[in-house]
C-alpha cells in the first residue's frame, strides 16, 4: 500500500487518474480505517487530503456555506461564520 499526501486538489486527482489498483481518499479516516482493519479493502493507494488547504476551509458562498471534505465535525463547531 502506498501513502500519498499531496498538497493540491490537482495533485490528488492525478494520484487517483494514474492509479491502476485500488485507490481511496484519506479525509477524516474512520470510515477507511475501520475497513482496513475489518480486512473489507486492502487499497494499493491512499491519498491523504488533509493537507489540502481548501479541503479544511469552511467558506461562506452566495449560496450558503463550502464545507471543504477534510473539515471535522468538532473544528466546524468553532468556526466563525
Amino acid at each position: 500500500m502506498r501513502y500519498e499526501k499531496p498538497t493540491s486538489a490537482k495533485q490528488a486527482a492525478d494520484l487517483l487518474a494514474k492509479e491502476k489498483g485500488a485507490a481511496f481518499l484519506l479525509a477524516g479516516g474512520t470510515d477507511l480505517l475501520v475497513k482496513l482493519k475489518m480486512g473489507m479493502v486492502e487499497p494499493d493507494l491512499v491519498v491523504d487530503i488533509k493537507h489540502i488547504a481548501k479541503a479544511n476551509e469552511i467558506q461562506t458562498t452566495a449560496k450558503g456555506f463550502s464545507v471543504g471534505a477534510a473539515v471535522p465535525v468538532l473544528g466546524s463547531q468553532n468556526t466563525r461564520l
